[in-house]
């Protein structure tokens, strides 16, 4: 049981720091893509979502008013 759970500890460590690697990763690109940088001007909008939306619709050309990017994004 100990060889598991020290097993298991070292997985843990390790998605540990992949998470932060990541993290770090994505925090650079929505600093610096323009379309990033936009979306996070709004409050509340962090790098996360603002790379997973620009990532989901890009310019957002495929909506002809922000209603019905709000429709599509709900």
């Amino acid at each position: 049981m100990r060889k598991i759970l020290i097993g298991l500890y070292g997985d843990w460590m390790w998605m540990g720091d992949r998470i932060d690697t990541v993290s770090k990763e994505i925090a650079l690109i929505s600093r610096t893509e323009e379309n990033c940088v936009n979306v996070m001007s709004m409050p509340g909008i962090g790098p996360m979502i603002s790379t997973a939306m620009v990532a989901a619709v890009g310019e957002g050309e495929a909506f002809d008013r922000g209603r019905d990017f709000a429709a599509w994004w709900d």
